[in-house]
């Protein structure tokens, strides 16, 4: 699936850091009535895409149909469960509750935004894969 980056903004609400294309070209053709073609939404995605709160005001209900379109990692997008998807990874769940993507304990994330969220986080901690080539049998 192609996306489309949405940037990290101070005081914005919790959002994925990417977004599926076809919402954005929803979003641009606000973006596009308002201010032109100037940019395209390639050229907009190539300087970081929109911000949170940009999206907010182009398209309100934009979380909710991000939700709404597939099971993704709720940071970078990738698929979950499909051939070329993740597998289940489990960790403690006062662990999961510091890093939700929702800020709520909701969200889907992939082993790898997982990791990056750990890591900025500065936690350490121990999961296990529960699905995939890599889990136990």
């Amino acid at each position: 699936m192609k996306t489309f980056p949405i940037q990290c903004q101070d005081g914005a609400a919790p959002h994925p850091l990417s977004i599926p294309w076809g919402l954005a070209e929803l979003a641009y053709s606000v973006y596009a009535a308002r201010y032109g073609r100037q940019q395209s939404l390639e050229q907009l995605a190539k300087r970081g895409g929109f911000g949170p709160l940009e999206m907010d005001d182009y398209l309100p209900d934009w979380r909710e149909r991000c939700r709404a379109v597939q099971l993704a990692c709720y940071d970078c997008g990738r698929a979950y469960g499909d051939e070329f998807g993740f597998p289940d990874l489990v960790m403690p769940y006062e662990v999961w509750k510091q890093i939700s993507p929702t800020g709520d304990e909701g969200g889907l994330l992939c082993p790898s935004c997982i990791c990056r969220r750990l890591h900025a986080a500065n936690i350490r901690t121990v999961g296990r894969f529960r699905s995939g080539p890599l889990a136990e049998e």
